[in-house]
């Protein structure tokens, strides 16, 4: 639950006193408290036998009752104000189901703003599936993919065709290698293998697992569904902070699409191999609760003892910074991502080496290290070390945090 209780700068703009300005019907209001005293005014200087004609011409719908129609006009001031407001829009957005209780103003506004973030998110998605209804869509993941880029692609290519989509399950032609730990995996539970992209020029994509639209041209972009809330420069784009984006494309079509018993474990699968098998701090209560509405009858720990690796020592440093690798675009800083897993001999006798090979690099690394004997993780950022005596290994929850430590 998010609780506003006082003024706190990192939920000020969900005040309906902060200063992120929107039109409606050709007149700008600076806040969302501005057009409501606005509408106020109009309907109580109304007499009372044309107020009902007054109230239909201002929110263009009829409401009886003079409560009901202060809520509405209220709800389309908040709707405005995030649907013209993108940096905002996204942060509401990335606030996934949580309830939120607003003490400072009419409490109404808490469940305003929750029926708010739910419409924007269906505009976008209902979005992303008007563009592709017009056109062939290819589905791609990120680059050397992992479980949960390849069965997510796959997934929400299975959804598409049956929505009536012409869509593919794909991967670009230079970026074609599974991600070392996930290889296993990957083989054994998809037989189906992705199409392979060479030309890139004429078709249209919807990105997976990612936002990095860099090795695509901005127009050919459709929209992108991630669970790394970081903002690229992608439209139609739905990121939100989940244990994997296979169980956010699960939330998201749930409503519209009956999934099936191979879908629902694949999607469970992008779960435990994103989460270290349910041992990593980015599963969170409310992704579990997702998660048991798969009600699959799966040996969590079974799997663990046969898909998870650490990374293989006796190859280079080179290859395995390359075998769980994400580039980002962050606030437009370029980022090189790399995650190691490891035992704690391998992190004794390795890490000093991992951390001088990086110091020396010309290019912004970003090495997280995960120590799966003492369950501690150990990230290194511009020649800065961090430590966490708890699995992390979501990327955004540790840029956020590296900015909130003024570290970045």
């Amino acid at each position: 639950m998010i609780k506003i209780y006082k003024q706190v700068e990192k939920l000020e703009y969900l005040s309906n006193y902060s200063n992120y300005g929107f039109y409606i019907n050709g007149i700008y209001y600076e806040t969302v408290e501005h057009y409501y005293q606005s509408e106020i005014k109009i309907i109580n200087n109304v007499p009372s036998k044309r107020s009902a004609i007054i109230r239909k011409r201002v929110n263009n719908i009829e409401i009886k009752d003079i409560k009901s129609q202060k809520e509405y006009i209220i709800y389309k001031g908040i709707l405005e104000k995030f649907r013209q407001n993108k940096e905002i829009l996204y942060k509401l957005i990335e606030t996934r189901n949580q309830s939120i209780e607003n003490n400072l103003e009419k409490k109404i506004y808490g469940s305003l703003l929750q029926k708010v973030r739910l419409k924007l998110k269906k505009e976008i998605l209902n979005n992303i599936l008007t563009e592709s209804k017009n056109t062939e869509v290819y589905i791609i993941g990120h680059s050397t993919p992992d479980a949960d880029s390849i069965f997510s692609s796959y997934v929400l290519s299975r959804i598409l065709k049956k929505l009536g989509i012409k869509a593919h399950f794909c991967i670009l032609e230079n970026h074609y290698d599974y991600c070392f730990n996930d290889i296993k995996l990957i083989n054994d539970f998809l037989l189906e293998k992705p199409e392979i992209i060479t030309d890139v020029n004429d078709k249209k994509f919807i990105l997976v697992d990612h936002n990095d639209n860099n090795l695509l041209k901005h127009e050919n972009i459709i929209g992108a569904i991630d669970h790394h809330i970081i903002i690229g420069k992608i439209k139609n784009i739905l990121e939100i902070e989940y244990a994997s984006t296979g169980l956010l494309i699960y939330d998201l079509f749930k409503e519209m699409h009956k999934f099936d018993q191979k879908e629902k474990k694949l999607i469970a699968l992008t779960v435990l191999a994103d989460t270290d098998y349910l041992c990593s701090s980015r599963f969170t209560l409310e992704d579990k609760k997702i998660y048991d509405e798969l009600n699959l009858d799966l040996n969590e720990k079974e799997l663990q003892k046969k898909y998870f690796l650490i990374n293989d020592f006796n190859k280079t440093i080179e290859h395995n910074l390359k075998t769980n690798y994400k580039y980002y675009n962050y606030n437009g800083v370029e980022i090189k991502r790399a995650m190691i897993s490891s035992y704690r001999k391998e992190y004794e006798q390795y890490f000093d080496k991992y951390k001088q090979f990086i110091n020396m690099q010309n290019d912004l690394w970003l090495l997280i290290w995960c120590d799966y004997e003492t369950k501690r993780t150990k990230v290194l950022f511009k020649k800065q070390e961090v430590e966490f005596d708890y699995l992390l290994s979501s990327t955004s929850l540790i840029l956020k945090y590296l900015i909130e430590k003024n570290l970045f």
